[in-house]
């Protein structure tokens, strides 16, 4: 104007300092367990000039490295809260820290007080079951343990403890575990022989996550026992003194074991032998196949009868088989028929020799009968002796020497016949052919004799 000359104005600077936000960081999952995910919210507290903006950095430590995170903030007024969750697969601690990298209205801000979570190990739980629904002697009964884990965590792990009633039981099939999701199934198979109760008891011992478990036993399965056939077959017979064998069979069930006991014998029949011809037995055994044998040797003819009784065991019921009837036939036996030198006025005597067929026959035995007729006839009395064994002299064939003397008082012929009766091991039988006897007449003295009388003519 007329009194200032012009001038510049002179610029002023004025530096509005960042705010410095507020931070809460908090767990806000309630009663945190195993494989449970866990919260961790980062609030970030702003002013009038808006929510705070940028990154929010979460730090992990302990059982976990990382955590997962939304891409950006929830806006509630002028706060922005960011979440990190952390999967709880095993146990241990989980430590998260927050820090704030700050923006154009907000200066950062360094890691919080971390947050420390301790996970401990959970309770499984496990069941117990069996297939077949309804197993009988030999079949293999499958045992299933399942232990079921927590879900979002490590399925169970480690080995599954078994034991068995009876005793006796043993697991021939282990397997597992076998994991899908968060459960681990095991397995055993078991023998269901002998028959009886059978009982699996599963104790799950526990792992790094995971309690043990108190035994869970399963419901008592009855395996019945078995009645199988009892099959009796024989072999043997014809001549006396033949071996008789008698065979009884007796087949398991598939997967058992054989059947096993000792087995009598019942033995009857027109031979006369009793119970005791055959002595209690014990089986030869190949796989299933349990065969018990008897023999008899054929000491008289006849009928021998047997059945076998089997007692049972503990697996398999008694049995008894069916019956089987062996026949000896008794022998013929051969005669030769001689008669000594006949003398008119005197005696002859007939012999018999009566043989068996084989060294190993019995000796024959009994009365011999005789038919003999004289020249007129009539029949002739013909005295009978005591028979002689005579086999050692005849080959060693068993031979009974039967005599008997007959008075020969008439001349001519006699027809001479020997009839063995037979006995217990011989049929009948007559000499053929049959031996004559001619007995000539004999030539008589004649002496004449002449005396002189004393009487005059």
């Amino acid at each position: 104007d007329s009194n200032y000359s012009a001038a510049s104005s002179l610029a002023v600077t004025v530096v509005v300092a960042n705010l410095t936000p507020g931070i809460i960081f908090t767990q806000t999952t309630s009663s945190p367990a195993l494989g449970s995910v866990l919260s961790f919210n980062a609030t970030l507290v702003g002013t009038s000039v808006g929510p705070p903006t940028g990154t929010v950095s979460f730090n992990v430590s302990g059982a976990a490295t990382s955590c997962s995170t939304t891409p950006a903030p929830t806006i509630s007024s002028n706060n922005a809260i960011y979440l990190c969750t952390i999967a709880t697969p095993t146990i241990g601690t989980y430590s998260v820290t927050a820090s704030y990298g700050g923006d154009s209205n907000y200066s950062s801000l360094g890691a919080t007080a971390p947050i420390s979570v301790t996970i401990i190990k959970a309770a499984p739980t496990i069941s117990l079951s069996s297939s077949p629904a309804s197993p009988i002697l030999g079949n293999t009964i499958i045992y299933t343990a399942a232990v079921t884990g927590a879900v979002g965590a490590n399925a169970p792990s480690g080995a599954m403890l078994w034991s068995f009633t009876p005793a006796g039981a043993t697991c021939q099939a282990p397997s597992g575990p076998s994991i899908a999701g968060n459960i681990t199934t095991y397995t055993c198979s078991v023998t269901a022989s002998p028959a009886g109760s059978y009982s699996a008891s599963a104790t799950y011992p526990g792992d790094s996550n995971y309690n043990a478990l108190v035994a869970l036993t399963s419901t008592p399965i009855t395996i019945a026992k078995v009645t199988t056939p009892l099959a009796l077959t024989g072999s043997g017979g014809g001549a006396l003194g033949a071996t008789l064998t008698y065979s009884a069979t007796i087949t398991g069930s598939i997967g058992a074991s054989a059947p096993t006991g000792t087995l009598t014998w019942s033995v009857s029949g027109s031979a006369g032998f009793g119970n005791g011809a055959c002595p209690a037995s014990t089986p030869v055994i190949i796989g299933l196949l349990s065969t018990y044998t008897c023999t008899i040797t054929a000491s008289s003819y006849g009928s021998y009868i047997v059945t076998a009784n089997y007692p049972g065991n503990s697996s398999y019921n008694s049995a008894t088989s069916n019956s089987v009837s062996l026949s000896i036939s008794n022998f013929t036996p051969t005669i030769s028929l001689s008669a000594s030198a006949p003398s008119l006025g005197g005696t002859t005597t007939l012999t018999a020799l009566v043989a068996g067929s084989a060294v190993t026959d019995p000796l024959p035995a009994g009365t011999m009968a005789w038919t003999v007729t004289g020249p007129s006839g009539a029949n002739v009395l013909c005295t009978n002796a005591l028979p002689t064994n005579v086999t050692a002299t005849h080959g060693n064939i068993p031979t009974t020497s039967y005599t008997c003397s007959l008075p020969t008082i008439t001349a001519g012929r006699y027809l001479a016949t020997a009839n063995f009766p037979g006995d217990a091991n011989y049929n009948s039988a007559n000499s053929t052919p049959v031996i004559n006897i001619d007995l000539a007449k004999a030539t008589p003295t004649l002496s004449v004799s002449a005396a002189q009388s004393t009487t005059a003519a």
